[in-house]
């Protein structure tokens, strides 16, 4: 193995970042968003899951799912978000990499996760239960390139193996270069593969965390170039011969530190590749449109669009009735008016301040996505007409009452809007503040929050699973917001009884 690395130029990159450090938080919380999400969707696309940039993206900014993708494949995604908080934890705190935090990276990867179907060495394909954080009790191994088998450590020998890993690691820390002994550590933990599933994410973990902890960006293998990533491991594999897998490591460094150098020399963070993978992500779903809009348009009839809204509608309060029924509190109580009529003059009056008020929901960004594509206009008075003559309770409200006054009256409102060629699910969360709780439409007054999800005009065009998510996320949006009034209340109430 060669010892001769020439690493003076992601040195003196790493010199520029360090004058230029500590960043200011809010600049640095940004860089790390848009590493943690390139991390994220690289290290688990590269094992196989399908969401696009964009989907993974979407999912972490606003929880939405989208169709055609397994409830594993977001447990994926959101486990790996909870292992780089830790991974960004134990860097802050500056603990040294032990076999204790192996196995937390890999049971945070794989919370909620069962099993996993393997080939045993009879050719049998197995179900093994994913153990999160537990060793493999099966030998497993991979497909490579050549078509040949690659059959990793013996279950019997991965305690000793892990051992010796982190001997080795305690040893080197001091005397090898950060992006040398990162290199190492990883090709060396995957050449052992301790767990039956989840080694990649886990290695690439532990190789951030040793780089991360010594001032350098982490290294994000890029999807793209996987076949590279495999072909070094591979290499040293075969050969012990390291000096490929070094290069693409230290290249990773080199760019995600330029990424931090470019921010806190107030340059732009977007690199060539996020436009790249914006447009070919955008370019998909114009051609799924295309295919899909006219041949939608023509077969669904007022009528159609009227019975799938009601669906929709139905299928929501369903999954709001189960949350609620049956559950008692003698200080507060929630109810379900399901659904709105509309000539009720102050119900008419709450949705039409709730959809068509800028200020508190149609924003600009909302307003502009749909100005020219809804069916029924956004301006005021044709809104009320849709309200009071087309709609058949599209919307219902789930409310929280108390004669308590640190709990807020709350208002969670669900609202189905037919645009031309899908429906729109909205939502509206209003909170009022301490004393306004008979003023809950004051825009000044409370505190609220807004978002939609987009799918087909056809109930069958939307996956179950993807409502009870988004009903499941907006609903402990709405508790939250409650429980962080109520301390709010708590705190000022406790400040008036003060002489």
């Amino acid at each position: 193995m060669s010892k001769n690395y020439d690493f003076s130029d992601i040195n003196n990159l790493k010199k520029k970042l360090d004058q230029l450090r500590p960043l200011e938080a809010i600049l640095y919380n940004k860089i790390m968003q848009k590493l943690h999400l390139d991390w994220t969707y690289n290290s688990n696309a590269i094992e196989g899951n399908t969401l696009t940039f964009s989907e993974t993206q979407f999912y972490l900014n606003f929880g939405l799912t989208s169709k055609g993708h397994t409830l594993s494949e977001y447990l994926e995604i959101k486990n790996h978000q909870t292992a780089l908080q830790y991974l960004e934890k134990i860097v802050k705190e500056k603990i040294p990499l032990t076999e204790r935090i192996i196995k937390d990276f890999h049971a945070m990867l794989f919370e909620r996760n069962e099993s996993y179907k393997i080939e045993n060495e009879q050719g049998q394909k197995i179900t093994v239960p994913i153990l999160p954080g537990a060793y493999k009790k099966q030998n497993n191994y991979v497909l490579l390139s050549n078509g040949k088998e690659k059959w990793y450590c013996d279950p019997l020998k991965v305690i000793d193996e892990m051992q010796f890993l982190i001997k080795f690691y305690q040893k080197n820390k001091e005397n090898i270069h950060p992006i040398l002994l990162a290199s190492q550590i990883h090709a060396k933990f995957v050449n052992i593969h301790p767990f039956v599933d989840g080694n990649g994410r886990t290695a690439r973990l532990i190789m951030n965390l040793i780089l991360m902890q010594t001032g350098f960006p982490p290294a994000i293998i890029q999807n793209a170039t996987k076949q590279d990533y495999y072909l070094a491991l591979q290499k040293y594999d075969d050969t012990k011969e390291i000096d490929d897998f070094v290069a693409i490591i230290e290249k990773e460094v080199i760019r995600t530190t330029q990424i931090m150098l470019n921010a806190a020399e107030g340059k732009a963070i977007f690199e060539k590749e996020d436009i790249s993978k914006r447009l070919n992500n955008f370019s998909k779903k114009m051609s799924a449109l295309d295919k899909d809009i006219g041949k939608i348009s023509k077969k669904v009839s007022q009528e159609e669009k009227k019975e799938n809204i009601k669906k929709l509608r139905d299928y929501l309060y369903k999954i709001a009735k189960e949350k609620i029924e049956g559950f008692k509190n003698k200080a507060f109580k929630f109810e379900i008016e399901y659904p709105i009529k509309f000539e009720n003059t102050s119900n008419q009056k709450t949705l039409l301040k709730i959809i068509s008020n800028k200020h508190v929901y149609l924003d600009l960004k909302y307003e502009k996505c749909f100005s020219n594509s809804v069916s029924l206009p956004l301006q005021e008075p044709k809104l009320k007409d849709y309200l009071n003559n087309e709609n058949d309770g599209s919307c219902f409200v789930i409310k929280l009452s108390s004669k308590r006054r640190f709990i807020p009256t709350s208002l969670c409102y669900f609202c189905i809007l037919p645009t031309k060629f899908t429906l729109c699910i909205s939502y509206n969360i209003i909170i009022t503040e301490l004393d306004e709780d008979n003023e809950i439409l004051s825009e000044s007054k409370n505190k609220q929050a807004t978002n939609f999800i987009q799918n087909g005009i056809l109930f069958k065009d939307w996956n179950v699973q993807d409502l009870d998510n988004f009903f499941n996320e907006i609903f402990n949006q709405f508790l939250q917001m409650i429980e962080h009034e109520a301390e709010l209340r708590r705190i000022r109430i406790e400040e008036q009884k003060e002489p």
